[in-house]
């Protein structure tokens, strides 16, 4: 499964943070010092908060997309691994048949050569 978030999208999303937390500030410089000092802390926490969420979220992205390489490179390789499986078992069929027809062959030769002796 391909990521469907182009680069383009997470540029447009980086854009979008730095606009909130630039229109965050301005609105925080407007409030007045003296009965917003725990509103300024709680906006800046929040703001940091975000922008934290929007690390981890890359981070993660990142990893999905990492998990996703991975998993295509172990498919692959089982596939190669289950194909040479049944090669390798088609094989000892193929040697085990052709050691009973021999086995069944010497049997018949060896029963045709006692009766023709008998006879």
């Amino acid at each position: 499964m391909q990521s469907t978030i182009s680069s383009q999208s997470i540029n447009s999303i980086n854009h979008s943070r730095t606009l909130c937390v630039l229109n965050c500030a301005n609105c925080l410089s407007t409030v007045k010092h003296d009965s917003s000092l725990s509103f300024l802390q709680v906006m800046q926490d929040n703001i940091n908060r975000i922008l934290e969420r929007g690390d981890r979220l890359d981070d993660l992205e990142s990893r999905s997309d990492n998990l996703n390489v991975n998993a295509d490179h172990f498919r692959r390789g089982a596939t190669q691994v289950r194909r040479r499986m049944w090669w390798q078992n088609c094989r000892m069929k193929i040697i085990i048949t052709l050691v009973v027809l021999a086995i069944i062959g010497i049997i018949v030769a060896v029963a045709v050569t006692q009766s023709g002796k008998t006879s």
